[in-house]
């Protein structure tokens, strides 16, 4: 009994001992366990957040921007500065070409969409110029209600092609009708690069120029280049660029003032033109045998006026005539009158205002015809 005794003793006295020496420990996860007795939903989110320096020592959030490979530029800090050529020309409000890296291999960025990319823009958007231009047309006219239930169908092209023929044929009542809605069709369908329905695309191979694709679609490479806005010495391999083949054919009718371009027998865009005082400027079918930029000019009592000279006339580029029989030395140019479009002004010679006669140059090639009537 004595030596159970003592057992018990010995027992207690070693239990004490443990339970004292291990009380920290417990009190401190009793702490880190419950939240405080008093702390507010507010100290509570604020506890578990953590301090600001162990966030900033941490990694960065998923929307922090990262910096950017030094070989490459920096696309969300301010604009690169823009590149030593200035892109070319762009029509109808189209969006400017991204900055260009400064290096020699940097290309604009592509416009034309691949067959099988997503659409840039909505069917909606898309449709827009096509939509508003079926609510003008009339009813009373055939060809007209076709054009307007193909636009209602979606199908453009084939609806451009028939009011193509209104405008050339048609009466005049329903070719200002045709003409405002194909300059609505065409805004999308030749105008806007990024729409290539009625086109062709063109993949750019290794070693490829514009001058050489202009050569295999037979179009002029200007054209290429204004319809894509690329800059020729900048084009990439496999790059798609959008290109309007086909056959060439200028219409000038000197009663309305007015010189119409066409591809294939489909209306593209319709320009002012002042011509011959004293019906000077012949009538007939003649072709374009001459192209030139910055021409200079020889009146017609003599001498040379150079290009940039004072009293030089005739604008930034010449579409000679090949010469007939009876109808020798005439052409399509620009003017330093603008004024003089839609008058009688000339000796005999088409004038255009010059921003208009660099689009037509571009789009044309020699050999091109040229149509005039009365």
């Amino acid at each position: 009994m004595r030596k159970f005794l003592i057992l018990v003793v010995t027992a207690a006295a070693i239990g004490v001992f443990i339970s004292q020496t291990r009380e920290p420990e417990g009190e401190a996860s009793a702490a880190d366990a419950a939240p405080p007795a008093m702390g507010s939903a507010a100290e509570v989110a604020d506890a578990a957040t953590p301090a600001p320096a162990a966030r900033e020592a941490s990694a960065p959030p998923a929307s922090s921007p990262r910096p950017a490979p030094a070989e490459a530029p920096a696309r969300a800090a301010a604009p690169s500065p823009a590149p030593e050529e200035p892109p070319a020309q762009r029509t109808h409000s189209e969006p400017a070409p991204a900055p260009q890296q400064p290096d020699t291999d940097a290309t604009p960025r592509q416009v034309a969409s691949r067959p099988d990319a997503e659409p840039t823009e909505t069917a909606s958007s898309q449709e827009r110029p096509a939509l508003s231009a079926v609510a003008e047309l009339p009813t009373d006219a055939p060809a007209l209600e076709r054009a307007a239930a193909l636009l209602k169908d979606g199908e453009r092209v084939e609806a451009r092609r028939i009011l193509s023929a209104v405008y050339r044929e048609g009466p005049t009542e329903h070719r200002a009708v045709a003409l405002k809605a194909l300059n609505r069709i065409n805004s999308e369908l030749v105008f806007n690069p990024r729409c290539t329905e009625g086109a062709v695309v063109h993949t750019v191979s290794g070693g490829e120029t514009l001058g050489r694709i202009g050569g295999k679609h037979k179009v002029n490479w200007r054209g290429i280049q204004r319809l894509n806005g690329v800059d020729p010495r900048r084009i990439r391999k496999d790059q798609q660029l959008k290109i309007l083949p086909g056959e060439r054919e200028i219409l000038v009718d000197k009663s309305d003032f007015r010189l119409a371009l066409f591809i294939d027998g489909y209306f593209i865009k319709q320009y002012p033109i002042g011509h011959g005082k004293d019906n000077k400027t012949p009538t007939g079918k003649f072709t374009i045998d001459e192209m030139m930029i910055e021409p200079d000019w020889y009146p017609p009592w003599g001498g040379v006026v150079r290009y940039g000279e004072k009293g030089h006339l005739i604008g930034e580029r010449w579409l000679g005539l090949a010469d007939q029989p009876g109808a020798a030395g005439y052409g399509i140019h620009g003017t330093s009158d603008p004024q003089s479009i839609g008058t009688l002004c000339s000796n005999g010679c088409i004038r255009m205002l010059n921003e208009d006669v660099k689009e037509l140059y571009d789009f044309v090639t020699s050999g091109t015809t040229v149509t005039i009537v009365e």
